[in-house]
């Protein structure tokens, strides 16, 4: 009898607008002739009513069961008159007042939509009061969160058109949103969420404030959970990524223990959501919680695919995108063990591992099999197995890999040889960190014998394996004895404990030789690659380079390179703030060393913060050489090693060069290709940029100079004069760009040509006392805090951007410059004197020129050149 009650709705009054991100959600429900929609009786959508709706039973039900009626008149566009006649009739009969209740004092409404008449309630919500709709019952409810509890999307729309507070909290301080998340119930939560389409605001009811939707996503309950935190909790993959749509903060914190949705879901071990978080949302991986504890470190004691001290190369090919993701945190990166500072020993081939290093030279790419087919000989069956990140296929006894097989898919590889960096210091060795852990790694640890493969060429052509006699085994082993461990190496001055390894690159990207470069990849360390070779055409000391024992030189198979760091801007700026009373740490060390000469501890301090910013024709701006002379070297023969020692307490690389006639003629400074092993042949300068170089040249005597000492003395002119060396390659010479601070220590000027001399001042106090000095600084510097913000302050400084855009400093340069020629300086000086201002300019944590620093510096030059003896 009442269905005409609702035909002056449109059939699309109960549609809410359908997002196109949600289409795949409700293409079958859009359809209201689709047959098999699974719970047709919460399909508010449907366009077909209840005809069976009864407003007449459905409140006499409510009046047996023990409740009291209050009336209340309906209004509505109704045709038939003698039936709207009716209706008031009902109403004036059973309703005595603007409520009906239970003995518990529960409105009728309440009731109508807990019970899931659809129907009844949507006609009571056009008509009750806008009080009502709000009202809590007396188990702290709102209409809108029991519609959620019955699942009744449609009542939902009808509550939010008539005034309903979305936003409302019940007596645990969850909103509707709240519930529907921790039912999981996508429909009800899309409901919630999705604004009015024109339809709607045709019939929202006519007074009441157009409702923001989606509500807002921030609300906490009393436990303080946000809807993403219950939604991640409950494992509801689709209303995660529903609320992410409408904008809900995946890096929020929960109130109690400051979890963020990531952490919930590793904690509960929820792969499907991790998947979806690490891909989708982009989620910050170092997000903590109140304990400290980032998403990662709970995985490690977890069961997830996080854990990036399990993956495998297969795991790795398998999750790649994934993986990428994680690979961008840099403190998880941390968790893997570190190659540099652990024996070969405690690693198991094909473990994810770091390696931080220089790259020493460059091969030719490789081919190998990107994938290739095996037959399994006893099912006859195929499979297709990938040849990245190995150096080994995968084949089992039982299995043949099809090598002619037209599945196989070849590709190239770039191969480089990357070395344990030159001249790194043991204080910075001992700052990286790393999982150094044998009882950690030995868990790991399997016999290799496990793994039953079958070589996989890897070489400049593909061709079929060869099986490996012991007479093979014999000719290998005495090639390799007959070879030094220090010649397979190749560094270019000693490194205790250092490491080469053979990198093997799968993504293009620009890499320059002698760049310091962090590689994270797999190693390789099967003992098969000691013995076999892919080239027959290779001679045998081209062998004896390219293919060491694995445990000399590793290969490693890399998923990600890191060429450069950024500074941590807060400690930056903390640097900077600080720049001028570090300074003065640092001088009082520097000139009590320099036998109190506190000019020179100026110069030494600038040129310690010295790198090339800018190169322009054959000037090379930014490098500042320093020859330091005239100190008492017949009284303390030790002082260019006494000063390297604390000079190696400051920088994170260094190396002392002592220069004698028989070094100048037999050391090899440059680096040379070697075409019989088709290698370079690495040499004393090949350091990575920020090496500082300090030569002590007090050991030199008179003599004949070789041809390779004028050679290795034109590559150290190069080296300080313009910040490069020319490689030798026997047919042709390549210039390499270099930024290696140059400083020279000598007797008197050094005959290598150095434009900044600075003759010490002795102070004979200082001079009578240097031992005590000496021990003195050593004290001064083991505060821990003192010496970290020495180092850290070289650092920053360096490389902090410097501007010169003050018009009155500009002018009184200008001004200084004529006067400069009038006296007949070399305009080289001039050169010199605006690196020197820019660089103590820098020293004191201003990042521009002023007049003051400008005078400074000028007044610097005039006090070291005054030192110097007049020219003849």
């Amino acid at each position: 009898m009442w269905n005409g009650y609702f035909e002056w709705l449109p059939i699309d009054y109960y549609y809410y607008p359908q997002q196109e991100m949600y289409e795949n959600y409700y293409s079958n429900c859009i359809d209201p002739t689709y047959e098999n929609f699974q719970n047709p009786q919460y399909n508010y959508q449907s366009s077909v009513y209840d005809t069976n709706f009864d407003l007449n039973k459905d409140l006499n039900q409510f009046i047996n069961n023990g409740m009291e009626p209050i009336i209340e008149t309906y209004s509505g566009n109704i045709e038939n008159r003698k039936q709207y006649e009716h209706e008031q009739l009902i109403l004036n009969e059973l309703w005595q007042g603007n409520y009906i209740q239970t003995h518990k004092g529960d409105p009728l409404l309440h009731w109508t939509i807990m019970q899931g008449l659809a129907e009844s309630a949507c006609a009571m919500i056009r008509t009750t009061e806008l009080e009502l709709l709000n009202a809590l019952n007396t188990d702290g409810q709102s209409p809108l969160h029991l519609a959620v509890l019955a699942k009744q999307p449609r009542i939902i729309r009808e509550l939010i058109l008539a005034g309903a507070n979305p936003e409302m909290t019940n007596y645990r301080g969850n909103t509707p949103l709240h519930l529907s998340c921790s039912i999981g119930d996508f429909q009800t939560a899309l409901a919630l969420v999705s604004p009015l389409n024109s339809i709607e605001y045709y019939y929202l009811r006519p007074g009441i404030k157009i409702p923001n939707l989606p509500p807002n996503l921030e609300i906490r309950n009393y436990e303080g959970q946000m809807c993403i935190h219950i939604a991640t909790s409950s494992n509801y993959i689709e209303l995660v990524q529903l609320l992410i749509d409408c904008g809900a903060n995946v890096e929020a914190r929960e109130g109690l223990t400051g979890r963020t949705a990531l952490h919930l879901a590793v904690e509960r071990g929820y792969e499907s959501i991790i998947t979806f978080l690490l891909q989708k949302s982009k989620t910050c991986l170092s997000t903590k919680n109140y304990a400290g504890k980032t998403a990662y470190q709970l995985a490690r004691n977890s069961n997830t695919s996080l854990k990036i001290t399990d993956w495998t190369p297969d795991y790795f090919i398998a999750n790649q995108s994934n993986c990428n993701i994680i690979l961008e945190n840099l403190d998880i990166l941390d968790e893997i063990p570190l190659l540099n500072n652990a024996p070969l020993h405690e690693f198991k081939d094909k473990q994810l591992v770091r390696f931080k290093g220089m790259i020493q030279d460059m091969h030719d790419p490789e081919y190998y099999l990107q994938q290739y087919e095996v037959k399994n000989n006893q099912t006859e069956t195929f499979e297709l197995k990938s040849g990245m990140y190995i150096d080994t296929a995968k084949c089992l006894p039982h299995e043949t890999i099809l090598l002619e097989s037209e599945k196989n898919q070849n590709s190239e590889r770039h191969t480089c040889i990357v070395i344990s960096i030159p001249g790194l210091n043991d204080w910075e060795k001992k700052t990286y960190k790393q999982l150094h852990c044998s009882k950690l790694i030995n868990r790991y640890k399997r016999n290799l014998d496990e793994d039953n493969c079958e070589l996989m060429d890897c070489s400049e052509s593909i061709r079929k394996k060869e099986k490996i006699d012991d007479n093979k085994k014999i000719e290998y082993d005495t090639r390799q004895s007959l070879v030094s461990e220090e010649y397979i190496l190749n560094f270019p001055i000693p490194i205790n404990d250092g490491k080469a390894c053979i990198v093997k690159i799968y993504e293009d990207m620009t890499l320059k030789l002698n760049q310091i470069i962090e590689i994270i990849g797999f190693i390789s360390l099967d003992p098969f690659l000691n013995i076999v070779h892919s080239d027959e055409t290779m001679t045998e000391a081209e062998i004896t380079v390219h293919h060491p024992p694995a445990s000399l030189v590793p290969r490693l198979h890399a998923i990600k390179i890191i060429q450069s760091i950024k500074q941590d801007i807060k400690i930056v700026s903390e640097v900077m703030s600080k720049a001028e009373l570090i300074r003065n740490d640092l001088h009082l060390i520097l000139s009590e060393l320099l036998f109190g000469d506190h000019l020179a501890a100026d110069y030494l301090i600038c040129h310690l913060l010295s790198s090339v910013y800018m190169r322009r024709d054959y000037f090379c701006l930014g490098t500042y050489p320093l020859n330091i002379t005239h100190f008492p070297v017949i009284k303390y023969k030790e002082f260019p090693k006494d000063l390297y020692k604390f000079l190696n307490l400051l920088v994170k690389k260094s190396h002392l060069l002592e220069i004698t006639l028989e070094n100048l003629n037999d050391l090899n400074l440059i680096p040379k290709k070697d075409y019989e092993c088709n290698r370079l042949t690495s040499g004393v300068l090949q350091l990575s940029d920020n090496t500082h170089l300090i030569i002590d040249e007090t050991g030199l005597t008179a003599g004949q100079i070789t041809q390779a000492g004028r050679e290795n003395y034109n590559a150290i002119c190069d080296l300080i004069n313009f910040q490069k060396v020319t490689y030798d390659f026997k047919f042709y010479k390549i210039e390499y760009e270099t930024d290696i601070p140059v400083l020279i220590l000598s007797e008197a000027k050094s005959f290598i040509p150095c434009q900044t001399q600075i003759i010490l001042k002795i102070d004979s106090e200082s001079e009578n006392l240097y031992s005590q000095v000496k021990e003195i600084a050593e004290q001064y510097l083991k505060d821990e805090n003192r010496l970290i913000n020495i180092r850290q302050y070289l650092e920053i400084i360096r490389d902090s951007k410097f501007e010169l855009n003050d018009e009155d400093v500009i002018k009184e340069i200008q001004n200084d410059f004529v006067q400069w020629k009038q006296i007949n300086k070399n305009v080289d000086n001039l050169h010199s004197l605006m690196v020197l201002s820019r660089l103590l300019s820098l020293s004191y944590g201003s990042n521009t020129l002023t007049i003051e620093y400008w005078k400074k510096a000028v007044q610097m030059e005039i006090e070291r050149l005054n030192r110097l003896p007049e020219k003849k």
